[in-house]
């Protein structure tokens, strides 16, 4: 796993799961008073990094980084909040992405198709073009790599358990449909408190910071 430390010298620390096909760059725009460690590249689980310094320590996790943070959990703190952004514990099926659109993009993804995924994250053009001005400094063939180790961690064990306090589920998510998302949360026995929001797949540019999320 890859991460990115970004440094605002406070005792502070937001651990962000940044998703399939990310790096910290399209999150950058969204302002933080607080130290982040942004994990992204899950084509390996090993993260390595000493969180003993930090007083306060938060979770927002994104997209697949929903279920890559279960899955780490051995490696993760004791956070004070855990955040979901629209995604899930199950990766594939009626709670998580469909998986004839996952089959799809690991066997179809071309820089074409990249540009086309990218538009399908948002609903406000202006999103898409902040996004694209901060776009992830990441080979297709690295992301696909990333995609094809995620199918194998999918096979092991598809639905996870992990206890999150609080959940963003956008209302036109056309990557993670909303409706799986609302299924999912609302089927756990104790769920967390869901938010419903006007947005697509990636929701972070409506946020003044990110401990709004928190």
């Amino acid at each position: 796993m890859n991460s990115f430390l970004l440094k605002n010298n406070t005792k502070s620390l937001i651990v962000v799961f940044c998703g399939w096909g990310m790096d910290e760059r399209p999150f950058l725009p969204v302002k933080t008073d607080s130290d982040v460690l942004y994990l992204y590249d899950y084509s390996n689980l090993e993260i390595g990094f000493d969180f003993s310094k930090y007083q306060d320590i938060k979770l927002i996790a994104f997209s697949y980084g929903v279920y890559v943070s279960a899955l780490v959990k051995e490696q993760l703190p004791d956070f004070s909040s855990k955040t979901a952004v629209n995604g899930t514990l199950c990766a594939l099926g009626d709670y998580g992405v469909p998986e004839k659109m996952f089959s799809l993009t690991l066997e179809n993804m071309t820089m074409g198709t990249a540009v086309k995924f990218r538009e399908r994250l948002f609903i406000k053009k202006e999103h898409l073009d902040l996004f694209n001005d901060n776009l992830p400094t990441r080979e297709i063939e690295n992301s696909l790599f990333e995609l094809s180790m995620l199918k194998k961690y999918f096979a092991k064990k598809n639905t996870l358990e992990y206890n999150f306090d609080k959940v963003y589920i956008g209302t036109k998510d056309r990557i993670i449909p909303t409706k799986n998302q609302k299924n999912y949360w609302i089927s756990l026995k104790n769920h967390p408190i869901v938010n419903i929001i006007e947005s697509g797949h990636f929701p972070f540019y409506y946020f003044k910071n990110l401990e709004e999320l928190c």
